[in-house]
């Protein structure tokens, strides 16, 4: 797995050959619905009871729901070598865990926190106001920046730090919008807040997203990824998928040139009988060329966020929330025997 996530590494040996990957992607959609089912070789590395009567400091996760139907709970997670965090909404509160075991209880005491990032031991906390904290390991709050990152109406996508800087990823624009914001931690040649155009994975690959709408819909049954590699200056791999259901996302996950593939997570949708519509996440596999060589579901949540499922340098990760219990979990990377195995639950709603 660090092989596919330390791209950097791999890079080496191809920037003296700038070239173009484009084809089109028609995938075999043929385990069912309900929550992640476990794989051989995923590992739980956190998991925390859910009770419907949180206590001060008892290091558990609750659910509650407003006037307006949100669901509060579990809002993000982030790893940092063998420490996990939860951010738990429904209480304002970060929860620690060093090797699986709960070593901490933060109180964002004063804001709201929304999204949270560690790095070397400290956490970072962007509020519901964009303004961004550093909870240092000795337990001190203080700002970063002199001032909010101004993203006007844009929601958050992903909240990251590779190398001391910090990645703030919206929908703005026309594909999203990346704000790099260095920390005291972050090279010194690096000042004042970088805006990039894209959505990014990791600080060295940016990538875009274009629905391909179909008439009177702004979505259709196609999107568009290119990849920007950014340590082959000109590298651009182009994607484009096709599915028989609506396709309303995708997220890139990872890169590999030496075994050829790449990886992403995306989003489908099913108009059901009744004028609703059911949505299905999925982790796949491609090579270059085409194929799709592994799928799974990653299952429904009691809480969906939009960053359920984040890479980091030890793996990809996923927050599982369910009614009993919130884990996190380092997932394993489905093998190609998944593929003829696989039914979308959505097939069921478009017979």
């Amino acid at each position: 797995m660090k092989k596919l996530i330390s791209i950097a590494v791999v890079l080496v040996v191809i920037t003296s050959s700038i070239f173009v990957i484009s084809f089109i992607v028609k995938p075999k959609e043929v385990i069912a619905p309900g929550t992640l089912v476990l794989s051989d070789g995923d590992t739980v590395i956190v998991s925390v009871a859910v009770t419907n009567d949180p206590q001060p400091g008892d290091g558990l996760i609750s659910y509650r729901t407003d006037s307006e139907e949100n669901v509060y709970g579990p809002a993000d997670f982030c790893i940092d070598g063998a420490d996990a965090y939860i951010l738990n909404s429904t209480n304002n509160t970060v929860l620690k865990f060093t090797d699986g075991s709960l070593t901490d209880t933060i109180d964002l005491d004063g804001f709201v926190g929304v999204r949270i990032a560690a790095y070397n031991g400290d956490l970072y906390i962007l509020d519901n106001n964009d303004v961004i904290r550093k909870h240092s390991a000795a337990g001190e709050t203080r700002f970063i920046g002199e001032s909010r990152i101004v993203i006007g109406f844009d929601a958050v996508l992903s909240f990251d730090i590779f190398d001391g800087v910090i990645y703030l990823t919206t929908n703005g624009g026309d594909s999203g919008k990346i704000y790099k914001i260095p920390t005291e931690q972050s090279a010194a040649s690096q000042t004042g807040v970088e805006i990039v155009n894209g959505k990014t994975f990791d600080f060295k690959h940016i990538y875009t997203a274009e629905f391909l709408p179909e008439e009177g819909h702004s979505i259709g049954h196609g999107i568009k990824m290119d990849i920007i590699s950014a340590p082959v200056e000109g590298k651009n791999d182009s994607v484009t998928f096709y599915s028989d259901f609506w396709l309303i996302g995708v997220r890139l996950f990872g890169v590999d040139y030496e075994r050829n593939i790449f990886i992403v997570k995306l989003y489908e949708m099913a108009d059901k009988p009744d004028f609703t519509s059911a949505n299905e996440e999925t982790l796949r596999v491609y090579d270059f060329q085409g194929n799709l060589k592994g799928v799974r579901s990653l299952g429904e949540k009691v809480k969906s966020i939009t960053g359920q499922t984040k890479v980091f340098e030890s793996g990809i990760y996923e927050l599982n929330s369910l009614n009993d219990k919130v884990e996190i979990i380092r997932l394993a990377l489905p093998d190609e025997s998944s593929v003829s195995k696989y039914v979308s639950p959505l097939a069921y709603l478009i017979d």
